[in-house]
C-alpha cells in the first residue's frame, strides 16, 4: 500500500477555505474555486499534460468513428501510476486538503484521476452522476476539476444541476443518450437550479459523486485541457454485493484491486494524500 501524507509538489501551499464555502458546497453539491493554482504552476503541469496526451493518442480517430463516450473527449485515468510527469500535481496535498474540508473528512484516499481533452467540434458529455460508476459505499467522495486553458459553457465547461446529490438514487444508467432524456426529465421535475461558470486556467469546481452534471460540445477553437482527481475518505468500504453494478465491478478491479465487496477500500491503487492530524 502507498501512504502519502507529505506533499510532493514543491513549495505547495494550503488554499484556505472559508465556512461559507463549505457550508455551500454542502447545501449545493458543487463549488467553484477561483485560482487554486498559480500560472506557472499551470503552464508547467500543462506542459507535462500535453506530452503525454500527444504521445498516447497520436492519430485520434474521426469523430464520426467514435462512440458517444469517446466524442466527448479524449481521456485517460490514472496517469499517476504510469506517467511520473503527472504525479506531482495529482499527489498534491493542497487539492486533497480542499476536497478533504469540504466534505469534513479527517483524511483522503486518491480513487482515480483523469485527463479529460475535449477537442474543438468534440460532442456533449451527458448528464451523470459518477458515483453510479464508483463502487466505494460513502457519501464522502468528491471530484476536483480543474481547467488548464481558459474555458466558458460553450467550451465545455461541467454545468452541475445544483441539489441533485441530495436526491435520493435516480437511476442506474450512465453515460448514454438514453440517460440524458432520462436525466432532463428528472431535472424538470425537481426544478433543480442549473449552474456553469466561466473559468480561468487554475480555478477549479469541486462536485459530490452524486452530482448530477454535464458539459456542452466543445465550441471553441481550442482543445478543453482538465485534470482531475477524485477523492474518498479514508476507510470507506467496497459496496455490498446487491450495490454492484457492473461499471462498478469495473472501476473496482482497476481501481481498488483486490478488493472485495464489503473490504475496507485501499489497495496499491489508493495513496493515502491528505490526513488531517
Amino acid at each position: 500500500m502507498i501512504d502519502l501524507i507529505n506533499p510532493l509538489v514543491e513549495n505547495d501551499r494550503d488554499y484556505v477555505l472559508t465556512e461559507d464555502q463549505i457550508s455551500e458546497y454542502r447545501l449545493n453539491g458543487h463549488i467553484l474555486l477561483r485560482a487554486v493554482c498559480a500560472p506557472e504552476e499551470v503552464t508547467s503541469y500543462r506542459d507535462d499534460i500535453r506530452e503525454v496526451m500527444s504521445r498516447r493518442f497520436p492519430a485520434p480517430p474521426p469523430m464520426e468513428e467514435r462512440s458517444i463516450f469517446h466524442k466527448a473527449f479524449l481521456s485517460l485515468s490514472n496517469t499517476w501510476n504510469d506517467e511520473p510527469t503527472t504525479r506531482p500535481y495529482i499527489f498534491a496535498r493542497r487539492f486533497a486538503k480542499i476536497c478533504a474540508d469540504l466534505m469534513g473528512a479527517e483524511a483522503v484516499r486518491i480513487f482515480h484521476n483523469q485527463i479529460f481533452f475535449k477537442e474543438p467540434g468534440g460532442g456533449p458529455t451527458p448528464w451523470h452522476q459518477d458515483h453510479y460508476y464508483w463502487p466505494i459505499d460513502t457519501e464522502n467522495m468528491c471530484t476536483i476539476w480543474m481547467p488548464l486553458v481558459d474555458i466558458s459553457p460553450e467550451m465545455g465547461a461541467l454545468t452541475f444541476a445544483t441539489g441533485s446529490h441530495r436526491l435520493p438514487f435516480l437511476d442506474n444508467m450512465g453515460i448514454s443518450e438514453g440517460g440524458q432524456a432520462h436525466f432532463d426529465r428528472i431535472i424538470t421535475e425537481e426544478g433543480l437550479p442549473l449552474v456553469n461558470h466561466v473559468m480561468q486556467a487554475g480555478d477549479a469546481t469541486v462536485h459530490a459523486g452524486w452530482m448530477l452534471h454535464t458539459a456542452l460540445g466543445n465550441g471553441g477553437s481550442y482543445t478543453r485541457e482538465v485534470s482531475a482527481v477524485s477523492y474518498y475518505e479514508d476507510g470507506a468500504r467496497v459496496f455490498p454485493e446487491e450495490k454492484m453494478n457492473p461499471a462498478r465491478i469495473s472501476d473496482l478491479a482497476v481501481c481498488v484491486p483486490g478488493a472485495k465487496s464489503g473490504d475496507i477500500a485501499a489497495s496499491t491503487m489508493n495513496p493515502l494524500v491528505y490526513k488531517k492530524s
